[in-house]
């Protein structure tokens, strides 16, 4: 576990760096929903989403030896926070999306579904 929050930390600090020609991309986007989102809820699985103000996020979760990063924009439409990627990196076993749409339920924290079970990201 102590692994993991290392590499949140790593991963926040990168985030919170994103490359400037990004964000002249991005759309701004709600602020009410900006800010740095950790899973919860989903047995020996890491992940976090950074949301900017901007329009712009950085993702990243971590399964056994599978990991994920992805940037781009992100939109909420409705009760939807839509992920579309510029830069997505996987490693083998790892899930490339085209798009990743997350509920907002109660309290602006984001679902999602992992096989039979759902996690929940909450805002720090």
């Amino acid at each position: 576990m102590k692994n993991l929050k290392t590499c949140s930390y790593a991963v926040l600090i990168a985030a919170l760096s994103a490359p400037p020609a990004l964000a002249q991309t991005c759309k701004n986007a709600r602020a009410d929903m900006a800010g740095l989102y950790t899973l919860r809820g989903v047995m020996e699985t890491g992940s976090q989403i950074l949301l900017n103000a901007n329009g712009s996020f950085r993702y990243m979760l971590a399964y056994g030896a599978v990991d994920e990063e992805a940037e781009g924009c992100w939109q909420r439409v409705n009760d939807m926070v839509i992920l579309t990627p510029t830069k997505m990196l996987v490693s083998k076993g790892g899930n490339k999306f085209e798009r990743l749409s997350l509920p907002v339920v109660e309290g602006g924290k984001l679902t999602r579904q992992f096989g039979t079970r759902m996690g929940i990201y909450e805002r720090r």
